[in-house]
């Protein structure tokens, strides 16, 4: 939990609302567009709230892990924006469901939406740059967001042997979700996207284009003979 002193901070950039501690973490959320009496699919909400690295306060670490999908999808953008609001950090989030958006445009908080970050941006010249969020489709994205989880959990999940650390991943069903994993069916694993789209929105621009990533698996496995 923050300190009692940075909860439910009101802050404003030219009149707009906006997340008052985006140096200190940001979220990720896995939504969806249609209500459940619609739909009528499994699929749930999920959203991931990440500590950065900080001096001040515990880093490098998931704090919040919500899961869920109410009968109206509004109910879930309001659960997201009262978490968003309660922490002060922006969210970055698929914008290939907008219903999000609209719903935090409506509410006067899409200050607290993080544009596409540089670090994923596009070659082409045709991407609207105004656009909230990234792409689900891009082969650039998807790539990234595996790797970005992979990279965590090889940092920052179980012991470090180099540093004999134990990392701070509180969340099992998380963890699970990571471990069934699939990349090309990646729609399946609501707690893998929001928590990838947590990292990538954590991390920091690098002039680097990301390697191809397969179908290895993010736990490492070893083989024990005798």
């Amino acid at each position: 939990m923050p300190d009692s002193d940075k909860r439910n901070v009101k802050a404003l950039e030219r009149g707009k609302k906006v997340a008052p501690f985006k140096d200190f973490g940001c979220g990720g959320v896995d939504s969806y567009d249609l209500d459940a009496t619609v739909d009528g699919r499994g699929s749930k909400g999920a959203l991931h709230m990440y500590n950065k690295f900080s001096m001040d306060r515990p880093s490098n670490m998931f704090v919040v892990e919500y899961a869920s999908r109410p009968d109206l999808a509004k109910i879930f953008y309001e659960d997201v924006l009262m978490c968003a609001f309660f922490y002060g950090y922006p969210l970055l989030v698929e914008n290939n469901k907008y219903g999000i958006v609209r719903y935090f445009e409506a509410r006067g908080y899409d200050g607290y939406l993080m544009d596409r970050p540089r670090h994923l941006g596009s070659s082409s010249s045709k991407v609207n740059v105004k656009t909230k969020g990234i792409p689900s489709n891009s082969q650039d994205v998807i790539q990234s967001h595996a790797q970005s989880i992979e990279t965590y959990i090889h940092h920052h999940v179980g012991v470090n042997y180099e540093s004999g650390e134990m990392g701070k991943m509180y969340f099992n069903s998380t963890m699970e979700d990571w471990i069934g994993f699939k990349i090309d069916k990646r729609t399946k694993f609501d707690l893998t996207i929001s928590s990838g789209l947590a990292l990538l929105g954590a991390q920091k621009s690098k002039e680097k284009k990301p390697k191809t990533f397969t179908e290895s698996k993010f736990f490492r496995r070893y083989k024990v003979n005798g």
